[in-house]
């Protein structure tokens, strides 16, 4: 005999045939001389099922489930100011919370599990982690800031508080084309589009899962227009600080100059230019002074040399040769990007 759900104090007919035959013999049970009373039952509860993590994408849809053990018993699950219910339902229940209105931080959920027929309470508990905000003060630069390059390889600089990844792309967007890695703060890249702009795409992923915006930097290859000279020796000197003599291959130079001192017929700063590279970029002309001359030279030992400098509020590119002149006017867009380049017995300012 099989007996289903059935209502308690309920009377339970039944036919009941002899072994060795003979007329039938009809007897009565009460439901509850086979059954247990479900007013005995004591209330379990369990709360496996729920987000490691609440962030941005997940936080208004936070599923929670478990077992339990009294059927149709109410189970109350809070965190915070939210609360839902539901019952349980062949040993188990599910219902779904949003998590928005939480403040970030740590979240206790609590689960509470009744019988209603003996008012008997079991409660459990877990705790999650609300974090909703993206890594921020993202950016992405290339080579420094630099607009142009002659060379394919490139050095990527990344910024993100708060990432533990970074993904990389030429996609606009950052919709594909890449790949989740751990962020690092500089990186090595190669440029794939040649003599043509490069626009490279990145955005930071934090420990929650949180996304940042898509942020680009562009930088182009090529050689642009160059200027040569055919000057015999090193290029040496700058005329700056005083007496230094340093090298610049892989590095930088920051030039400092010194207010209201005359350097001229003196060198003030030497450096090795052999099979270096060096970039200025304007981005301003100071007013000063009309007797006022700010200077950066590239200079070989025959002082010959190649040279921008601001006078009046104008800035000025210059060759000489042996301090014969000629000045190559000044184009606020072409030579916005300056690349000074030393390769024997050349040298080239390219834009």
């Amino acid at each position: 005999m099989e007996i289903r759900k059935i209502q308690t104090g309920l009377t339970l007919g039944m036919l009941i045939l002899p072994a060795c035959g003979g007329g039938l013999n009809r007897s009565a049970l009460n439901l509850s001389d086979l059954i247990k009373n479900p007013g005995s039952i004591s209330p379990t509860v369990t709360l496996d099922s729920f987000p490691s993590q609440i962030n941005a994408a997940n936080v208004s849809l936070i599923p929670l489930a478990g077992t339990c053990a009294v059927e149709n018993g109410a189970i109350q699950v809070s965190a915070g100011t939210v609360s839902g219910s539901t019952v349980c339902s062949q040993g188990t229940w599910a219902l779904n919370l949003d998590f928005t209105s939480l403040a970030e931080g740590s979240i206790t959920i609590a689960a509470v599990h009744t019988n209603s027929s003996s008012g008997a309470t079991l409660s459990t508990s877990t705790t999650v982690v609300k974090d909703t905000l993206p890594p921020t003060g993202v950016s992405l630069v290339i080579n420094n800031g630099w607009i142009n390059t002659l060379s394919t390889s490139a050095t990527l600089m990344l910024s993100a508080t708060g990432a533990s990844e970074m993904y990389i792309t030429a996609i606009s967007g950052c919709t594909s084309g890449g790949t989740w890695e751990a962020f690092l703060n500089s990186k090595p890249w190669t440029l794939t589009s040649l003599n043509a702009d490069n626009t490279l795409y990145v955005k930071y992923r934090d420990a929650a899962g949180n996304e940042s915006a898509c942020v680009l930097s562009n930088i182009h290859h090529g050689t642009g227009t160059s200027y040569s000279d055919a000057f015999t020796g090193s290029a040496l000197s700058s005329y700056w600080q005083n007496k230094t003599l340093q090298s610049v291959s892989g590095g930088e130079v920051i030039f400092t100059p010194t207010p209201n001192t005359t350097v001229a017929a003196q060198s003030s700063v030497r450096l090795d230019f052999t099979d270096a590279t060096v970039s200025v970029e304007v981005t301003q002309v100071l007013n000063t002074s009309a007797s006022t001359q700010t200077f950066l030279y590239m200079m070989d030992e025959s002082f010959n040399a190649l040279y921008i400098y601001v006078s009046n509020s104008n800035i000025y590119f210059v060759r000489e040769l042996a301090y014969n002149a000629t000045t190559i006017p000044y184009n606020a867009v072409t030579h916005r990007f300056w690349r000074i380049r030393f390769a024997s017995p050349n040298i080239f300012w390219e834009t």
